[in-house]
């Protein structure tokens, strides 16, 4: 930030008052500009190391790097014995888990269950010998899963969002409208407090105000809408971050029923809350590669902190006689790049300032055919792959995942080829390639413009369930099937906006960029710096990768969970793996 403004010498105690008054001596410094110009001399001293810093900050070119683990739990135990016939492909290759009971002096012969093996959600198959399809060895990364790169470019204010408190109490809302919550009236240390719960983290603080809207229109008492946060959570540990709670000082009780449903608006500064309430929306992520540009390697001996889980099948316990090593679980990591540049030069994020931020999206391919089977009733856009936030994965919020309910679609559509055993056809489904320039969904945010920040309030998650005609686990297809979770956008960090925020008026400061918010209130403009890379500041925010060939080099871990629906809820989602010392 450069200013005019004169040079100004204050006295020390009127600076701070214990300050003593000191002599000062200034010296001016006078540094000529300008040298004589020798005819025919091309020489000139060069400061290389200025030469490369000035070449990085100015460079728009990315090659990201990702290394990412697999966390993956099999939960899953069915059979392929659908309406007295078995696909035998899939049949002999299960890891049996009642084969004693399967054969033919067993009770229930012919009938064999077991899970799917691991190959079926890694990002590798080395299974070239299936009878299955034509395996092409080439493919063998792009079976499962597709890799893209995206970056969060729109913001999408009007998409409906879903949320069930308990099977008596659901709220539909535009994410436009704010955060949800369910009021109880509480007592907390000898007062009574009107207690608002949400289904995600409201991130407030003490002292912050919200302004309520409640399900129904019903807008305030006498009119108002704005009221003071005095207390977050209640006696429970954790809960902090989802509950907050207004003083009751002799609301009418009809206005803050138990159980009343609602909305509310974070608001900073009373004094100034058409500058400081905050606005809610989904981001819109567009993608950048094509499925091809992805280069996926296995990354040698590395793997995570779990164990593989192998077994040693007998021929005599198995379907077709022949014996057989299963594995259920893996540990494995990869590497993730691309053979494309990533060029953001003219790029601009969903709140148009520079792209800070570039994200690995993994989605479900499922090309082998064991999951989605589109839904019953097809919806017009023929998707199986369904979309919701960590505030639906919940053990009360089931219902956001029927069939039925057309608003988890995630609008990717499947494609199906058609195979014959035993003389029976059977359909297996896959989701379609994305491309570049295609756009999906990404987390539910809150941005404030008066800080300058934006908050993810709950993440997007994609679930994929298995196709019950060619592998059933007992569930009723037509409603809500167990399926697996799964976090499609990972996040790597390409530049730092500083944690302080600048203000200025246009008259005394130049170079104020073109994405800063003008406080019509204040008369003054509000912005956060971009550090620039290599630079890291005493907080630790910043950002240091390599510089080459014209080129940035970012590098990110990834842990990627694939989360069986069996037993989960949204606290779940936020165990971490352990992070490694300097020594590992």
């Amino acid at each position: 930030m450069n200013t005019h403004s004169p040079v100004e010498i204050v006295l020390g105690s009127k600076r701070f008052k214990s300050n003593p008054d000191t002599n000062l001596n200034l010296i001016p410094l006078i540094d000529s500009k300008q040298q004589e110009l020798e005819e025919y001399d091309r020489t000139i001293d060069v400061n290389l190391n200025q030469v490369f810093d000035d070449e990085r900050q100015a460079c728009t070119v990315f090659r990201p790097t990702f290394s990412v683990d697999i966390v993956f739990f099999n939960a899953y135990t069915g059979t392929t014995n659908i309406n007295g016939g078995n696909y035998t492909p899939f049949l002999n290759d299960l890891a049996y888990t009642d084969a004693e009971n399967s054969i033919v002096s067993g009770s229930h012969p012919g009938i064999w269950y077991g899970y799917p093996q691991y190959k079926e959600f890694n990002f590798y198959r080395r299974d070239n010998t299936t009878t299955h399809i034509d395996f092409v060895n080439s493919s063998a990364f792009t079976y499962n899963w597709g890799y893209y790169l995206s970056y969060a470019y729109e913001n999408d204010s009007t998409k409906t969002l879903q949320h069930f408190f308990d099977p008596n109490n659901s709220i539909s809302w535009t994410c436009s409208d704010g955060i949800p919550f369910i009021i109880s009236r509480q007592e907390i240390n000898g007062r009574t407090y009107i207690q608002f719960t949400c289904p995600m983290n409201h991130n407030l603080l003490a002292g912050d105000y919200v302004e309520l809207e409640f399900l129904g229109g019903w807008t305030g008492v006498n009119d108002n809408k704005i009221f003071q946060v005095d207390v977050l959570g209640d006696v429970n540990y954790g809960t902090e971050s989802i509950i907050f709670n207004i003083y009751d000082i002799g609301y009418e009780t009809t206005a803050f029923a138990n159980s009343n449903l609602g909305t509310f608006k974070k608001i900073v500064d009373i004094t100034n809350p058409q500058d400081t309430k905050s606005i809610y929306y989904v981001r819109k992520h567009k993608i950048l590669t094509n499925i091809d540009d992805s280069l996926p390697l296995k990354s040698g001996f590395s793997q995570n902190g779990f164990f593989s889980k192998k077994k040693f099948q007998t021929s005599a316990l198995t379907p077709n006689f022949i014996s057989s090593v299963v594995e259920t679980d893996g540990s494995q990591n990869f590497n993730i790049t691309f053979s494309k540049d990533i060029n953001l030069d003219d790029e601009l994020d969903n709140l148009n300032r520079p792209v800070s931020e570039l994200f690995l999206t993994i989605i479900n391919k499922g090309y082998f055919g064991w999951f989605n089977r589109p839904r019953n009733p097809l919806g017009s856009d023929n998707s199986a792959l369904k979309e919701g936030y960590k505030f639906n994965i919940a053990r009360t919020s089931g219902q956001w995942w029927d069939d039925g309910n057309l608003l988890n679609s995630s609008k990717i559509p499947t494609s199906n080829y058609t195979k014959t055993s035993n003389g029976n056809s059977y359909t297996f489904y896959y989701n379609q390639d994305l491309k570049e320039g295609d756009t999906i969904y990404g987390d539910f945010c809150e941005f404030n413009s008066y800080l300058q920040e934006e908050m993810v309030i709950s993440e997007y998650y994609h679930k994929f369930e298995f196709n019950p005609n060619v592998f059933n686990i007992n569930q009723n297809p037509t409603t809500n099937s167990n399926g697996y979770y799964y976090k499609p956008h990972n996040k790597m960090t390409i530049r730092v906006f500083s944690d302080y925020v600048e203000e200025a008026n246009s008259e005394n400061v130049v170079g104020i960029p073109n994405y800063a918010f003008y406080s019509e209130n204040l008369g003054l403009f509000r912005w956060r710096d971009i550090y620039g890379y290599g630079y890291i500041d005493s907080s630790g925010n910043g950002v240091n990768y390599p510089y080459l060939n014209k080129s940035h080099y970012p590098f990110e871990n990834i842990n990627f969970k694939i989360y069986p629906e069996t037993n989960i809820n949204e606290y779940v989602l936020d165990i971490q793996l352990p992070s490694l010392d300097e020594c590992q």
